[in-house]
């Protein structure tokens, strides 16, 4: 019995050391969203967007198929997902069927002292580029491309 025990022991012991002696390959954020595919390729780098284009979107019903041209060769077809609407916040948000599994999201934030502010971004997680809704410092929007693995930090 004690050397059935011993034996069993043994090999419970003899299993882990192997399994610890395995070569663990850890990978990097960063290192797994280089080998995604880019979905906007044919999208421009920067797209300027006015703020009454952005604002005509929140008027689009949830369930409403609809296409969205903008400037630099990006049109969005799909389907409203949702159109809600908070005390100072509004979200809009739109499943792309011609960008298969691709989002686009915009929230307009209405501040404290009144003015409005948007946020956004066109992405999906299988691919490696984002398209991001952004304001400069003269107060205008415009759709900006960038590579998702170089807006994360290891």
């Amino acid at each position: 019995m004690k050397r059935k025990l011993l034996s069993t022991a043994l090999a419970v012991c003899l299993l882990s050391l192997h399994s610890f002696s395995q070569e663990i390959n850890f990978r990097s954020a960063k290192e797994k969203e280089v080998n995604k595919k880019t979905l906007f390729s044919s999208a421009a780098e920067r797209i300027s967007i006015t703020t009454n284009q952005i604002q005509n979107l929140f008027s689009l019903p949830t369930g409403k198929g609809t296409s969205i041209r903008f400037a630099g060769n990006l049109q969005l077809v799909g389907q409203v997902v949702t159109n809600e609407q908070q005390p100072n916040l509004q979200t809009f948000t739109m499943k792309c069927t011609n960008y298969p599994g691709a989002l686009l999201t915009i929230s307009k934030v209405t501040l404290q002292d009144g003015s409005v502010m948007y946020t956004g971004a066109i992405l999906n997680h299988q691919s490696k580029d984002i398209i991001m809704l952004e304001k400069d410092d003269a107060g205008n929007y415009a759709w900006q491309k960038k590579n998702l693995s170089e807006l994360i930090q290891d």
